[in-house]
């Protein structure tokens, strides 16, 4: 028969002072370890944000020019993109309907669109069928609670477009996130 006679106290003072030494460690640990998770999130939701926000920009300007040169129906022509150098704003034109031919780009006027992005009290901002960069009704691409444009440059070169934005979360400015992109003219 077998002789059972369990743990000595030794063993059972051993076991629970090993036991606290790796619950202590955990509790110390762990509030670090829920810091660097919690910025990491805020990291990354800010990096989405931006990136999703960016995109529709970024298709305008692929976009812009679709018909060679869009004109007015009084025959002044009008350049794709422009470029206000006063203020980081960009005015992008192309035909929306997709149907008209170059040589009827008068006669389609209704069909060409306007969609302007200008930086504005740090955010940008969106509007439609505009001609200028400022006046009221511009819609924010960013939520001014949440995320703090601190720049935002444009650089037109021959072939591409380079847009350079940095922006902050409101809540926490020690965390930025940088975006660069270089925009290649499909139409120009």
């Amino acid at each position: 028969m077998l002789n059972s006679r369990g743990f000595s106290l030794f063993e059972m003072l051993l076991i629970l002072m090993l036991s606290s030494l790796l619950m202590m460690t955990l509790i110390l640990f762990f509030p670090l370890l829920y810091r660097h998770l919690l910025q990491h999130y805020q990291q990354q939701r800010l990096r989405q944000a931006v990136d999703w926000g960016m995109l529709p920009m970024i298709k305008d300007i692929k976009r812009a020019g679709f018909m060679a040169k869009l004109s007015l129906s009084s025959g002044q022509m009008q350049s794709a993109i422009v470029i206000e150098p006063a203020r980081p704003c960009l005015i992008i034109r192309y035909d929306l309907s997709g149907i008209a031919q170059s040589s009827d780009v008068a006669s389609n006027v209704s069909s060409n669109a306007s969609f302007a992005y200008r930086y504005h009290q740090h955010n940008i901002e969106y509007a439609s069928d505009v001609s200028h960069c400022s006046g009221n009704g511009w819609i924010k691409l960013f939520d001014e609670r949440e995320i703090k444009v601190t720049s935002f440059t444009l650089l037109d070169k021959p072939t591409y477009l380079q847009l350079r934005l940095s922006a902050c979360l409101i809540f926490q400015p020690t965390l930025c996130y940088q975006y660069a992109q270089w925009i290649r003219y499909e139409n120009r």
